[in-house]
């Protein structure tokens, strides 16, 4: 499979991604930086351990400067790079299954387009030079960037960490804005307790016996590198990321934001929208060039772009405990007296690009002369009020599939054409 993704470069370990080809990567990014520091850390999967020390050693060799971070969030990376004009770079897989490994480079904050990453991999031009490596904790500085002003807050909160990188960081914010809070799978883990790293209704069921068990008022859960969220009110009902995403809106005042494609089209009644292509570094960019103070991705990134260009999950936590606090209210409440959104999504997984590709194209062809199709990012269909989109991942052999709708009975009807144009 292709390492070089979209957004970032990412592979099984170590049939896909092993230590040589790292440490190719590494001579790649430090030629691409040009001298400029290199703010470093990993996520807690065996495949990040297994090829930092040779990634490193090829940035070295190609004159890096490297300040290592050690175990954290890619946003701590990100922020690093951000607030010092400089290369940020994760070790990490994100939401992928524990056997991936992966890397992602950031350039100010905003991430780096792989392809130019790969041109340097191929052709083998790299820089050469003695580097530098150094250790920094960055830890505090982050804290304080995205709790500032927010103090007192006074809730319980649940936390699943999922055995990742946000295991190290998020009791610290949790004291820092005064929140009690109980905590499972809080400890690093290189498999995450054998789960699926990804904040989903379906992961969420142990969060959600831990809120309702220990009466607290909500509770959070972060993928493997932090920058997506789940929440669970105090009900331990899932909050779809669509609806927290309004929530966001709502109680923020944001009037002008940028959606990623696959999101509910109810966003339209809340705020003036403009649509971008699934992925961080195509949101980052919108954010960049015209400064909207807010993005979102139905895949539970949000963007808060008054911090910082990215998606960050402990901010979105920080966030939800500040509206629950100015609020007044229960995260039920708020839930309840929010429209109800009708979306579901599925992946079609499958054994390789091409399957995946070929599907995408029977797609294609079953939908030419269509009126009420568009291609942004993959095959949207508009089918009464609502949609069915297609869309291959950027990270993984899946087709994914996209229904909204605005009603159960509508969405049971585009789930089923979606399904048919999937058949045979």
């Amino acid at each position: 499979m292709e390492i070089f993704k979209a957004y970032d470069i990412r592979g099984i370990y170590p049939s896909e991604l092993d230590e040589k080809k790292a440490f190719r990567i590494g001579r790649s990014i430090a030629t691409l930086a040009n001298g400029k520091t290199l703010y470093m850390n990993i996520d807690t999967r065996l495949g990040s351990k297994m090829i930092k020390e040779n990634f490193v050693g090829g940035m070295l060799e190609s004159g890096g400067n490297i300040v290592d971070l050690g175990m954290g969030t890619i946003m701590e990376a990100a922020v690093a790079s951000y607030k010092n004009d400089a290369f940020g770079i994760s070790l990490t897989a994100s939401h992928n299954p524990a056997e991936y490994a992966g890397i992602i480079a950031m350039e100010k904050g905003v991430t780096v387009d792989p392809q130019s990453i790969k041109g340097f991999y191929l052709s083998g031009r790299f820089s050469a030079g003695k580097g530098t490596l150094a250790k920094e904790d960055f830890k505090n500085e982050y804290i304080s960037l995205i709790t500032k002003g927010v103090s007192g807050i006074g809730l319980k909160v649940g936390i699943d960490s999922m055995g990742g990188s946000t295991t190290h960081i998020i009791k610290s914010i949790m004291d820092r804005i005064g929140c009690e809070y109980s905590a499972i799978y809080d400890m690093p883990s290189e498999t995450f307790y054998g789960r699926h790293p990804e904040p989903k209704e379906e992961n969420s069921k142990d969060l959600s016996v831990l809120v309702v068990e220990d009466g607290l008022d909500f509770g959070v859960q972060f993928d493997a590198d932090g920058d997506r969220i789940g929440i669970v009110d105090e009900e331990g009902r899932f909050i779809n990321p669509n609806l927290l995403g309004l929530i966001f809106i709502k109680y923020n005042n944001y009037k002008k934001v940028v959606a990623d494609f696959s999101f509910s089209r109810i966003i339209e009644k809340y705020a003036s929208v403009k649509y971008e292509r699934v992925g961080h570094r195509f949101i980052e960019a919108e954010l960049m060039r015209h400064g909207y103070p807010f993005a979102l991705e139905s895949s539970a990134h949000f963007y808060f772009g008054e911090y910082h260009p990215f998606s960050d999950g402990l901010l979105s936590a920080v966030m939800f405990a500040r509206i629950l606090k100015e609020s007044g209210k229960k995260a039920s409440e708020i839930v309840d007296s929010m429209p109800k959104v009708y979306y579901d999504v599925k992946g079609l997984k499958f054994n390789s690009d091409k399957d995946r590709d070929s599907l995408m194209a029977k797609i294609e062809s079953r939908v030419l002369g269509m009126e009420g199709v568009e291609r942004l990012d993959g095959i949207k269909i508009k089918i009464g009020g609502g949609f069915a989109l297609f869309r291959k991942s950027n990270t993984e052999p899946l087709v994914k599939v996209y229904c909204d709708a605005q009603s159960a009975g509508e969405l049971a009807e585009i789930i089923k054409k979606a399904e048919a144009l999937c058949s045979g």
